[in-house]
Parts: C-alpha cells; structure tokens; sequence
C-alpha cells in the first residue's frame, strides 16, 4: 500500500491549523510517503513546512482534491481537511480496517441517504460519526475528511465528473467518490470507529466554511445525488 495524504486548505482563518496538521501527519505510527497540501486560495501564503505544497492560482472548489488525487504516484490517498487533525494511529485504524474489508472507502463520518425522499435525499439523510460506533457501518456516502481510498477511485470519479457538466462545483466531491465506489467498482463505503489514539481532533470551522451556507450548501449535495443516481440509472 503506497499512500499520499492530501491536505485541502482554503480560508485563512483556519491558517493556524495547518501545522499542527502537518506535525500530526508525520507523527502517525503508519505514515504516509508523500504529504501534499492544496492551496486553494492564491491569497493565502502558507509558511514552510514539510510537505509540498501547492498554490493554486485560483479557488478551483473542493473538485480539486479529486483532478490531484487521480494524478499521484500513489495506491491510496489519506484525506484530510483544515478543520480537524489526527491522533497518532488514525491512519494505522484506517489501514487495518480497509484491509478486514473489501477495499472499500473507509472514513471517520458519512451519512445514509433518506431514499423516501427523492427531492433532499442527502440533507434528510442520517449523518454518523466514527465515536457514535463500536463497529464498522456501511454507508452511502463517506466523507472527505479523515478518509483512505483507493486512487483508481479518483481517476474514476474524474472521469464520471467530465460527463456531468452541472454537477455542483463545490461540496459534491466526496458524494461523488463514495457512489463511483459503489455503483461503478461495486464495492462498500465504511464509516468505522475510533477511540483514544485512534480518534480526531476537533480544530474548528472557525466561523467560516461551506456547512454555514446551509441552504447552497444542502442543495449542492442533494443536487450531487440526484444527479448521480441518474447517471447510474439508480433513479
């Protein structure tokens, strides 16, 4: 298993976590060959750190994550975001359980679609944590942050994202990887649990980030299902 982890920052509010992140990163029992943060605002000038870092020349949307991750040197990519950090075996945790599963995508939150809902089936849907269980579940959709998945998954999903010009540009990424799992490779997502050293760390939004645009944000993701069960035939 070769794994990059992929940080994603955007809003310089959240400056101040980045390396925390990176020095958990590189503390993790398990750790990873490569560590790359996406930039994703050119205003935003990160200090040096141990990692490579790239600076995009405009905010390119959470969609980003999915174009670099299908193009590393990697078998797997380790997600990670701006608002949460990593006690020192969240990875090995990750590892251990993508490997008693079936490559699956294997993730700290996710969330089950409410089915009987076809017009808000993600944002009526039931949200789970990695804390709220002592097993691993099975899910719809598995979140971005603090996720391991399989690199083909991205190439894939970039794929499926090229086919579909008005899939949301922003917030959709990661229902998108969980349903090319799903439908296309025909394997599971997980959202497994974490305790103690396993377990995140809470860093804050900060005031800012995409849940506080609720009403945008609820119909990017219901819009990103739909769209996607209509490309799988699923509807």
């Amino acid at each position: 298993m070769k794994i990059t982890a992929i940080l994603l920052t955007y809003y310089k509010e959240r400056l101040t976590h980045i390396p925390q992140i990176v020095e958990d990163v590189w503390n993790q029992s398990i750790i990873p060959q490569e560590l790359i943060i996406i930039n994703n605002n050119p205003e935003l000038k990160l200090p040096k750190l141990k990692a490579t870092v790239i600076n995009c020349s405009r905010n390119f949307q959470t969609d980003i994550r999915i174009a670099i991750g299908a193009l590393v040197d990697a078998t797997h990519i380790f997600q990670l975001d701006d608002d949460a950090s990593i006690k020192p075996r969240v990875l090995e945790n990750l590892i251990n359980w993508y490997k008693k599963l079936d490559n699956p995508i294997v993730s700290y939150y996710g969330r089950n679609f409410n089915n009987d809902n076809k017009e808000s089936p993600y944002w009526t849907g039931k949200r789970i944590h990695s804390r709220s269980t002592e097993r691993p579940l099975e899910m719809n959709h598995v979140g971005a942050r603090i996720s391991l998945i399989r690199r083909e998954v991205f190439a894939e999903a970039l794929k499926v994202f090229a086919n579909i010009p008005d899939y949301p540009r922003n917030g959709g990424e990661d229902i998108l990887t969980s349903l090319v799992n799903k439908y296309h490779f025909k394997k599971k997502n997980y959202l497994v649990p974490a305790k103690d050293d396993y377990d995140w760390i809470d860093l804050g939004e900060k005031g800012i980030g995409l849940s506080r645009h609720k009403a945008i944000h609820s119909k990017n993701r219901d819009d990103s299902v739909k769209l996607l069960w209509k490309y799988y035939k699923q509807d």
